[in-house]
């Protein structure tokens, strides 16, 4: 009779797990037990959230209008530009 049937063994890949790695590869080898291999990963685009404040909520909406109102702010400098542009052929002589 099998002990372990299957084993499940979280890794992050690092010097510090590879002990628990091998020990988990011995056991299922030996038993014939199915090894899971579970491994975490963070986004890097995530570790920003992990900074936030408590109220995540409030820093995301914040977050939020603060790129808006630099995408409203960016449009009107572009019609402004393009404007000034238009003036300055308007005058210049061809």
């Amino acid at each position: 009779m099998k002990l372990f049937q299957r084993i499940l063994v979280a890794t992050d890949f690092s010097p510090a797990s590879t002990p628990a790695f091998e020990e988990s590869v011995k056991i299922a080898k030996r038993e014939g037990a199915l090894l899971l291999i579970a491994n975490a990963y963070q986004e890097p685009g995530l570790v920003e959230l992990s900074r936030a404040p408590a109220d995540v909520e409030a820093f995301l909406a914040a977050q939020f209008r603060a790129k808006a109102k630099a995408t409203s702010i960016g449009r009107r400098l572009s019609s402004l530009r393009r404007f000034y542009r238009m003036q300055v052929q308007r005058r210049t002589p061809r």
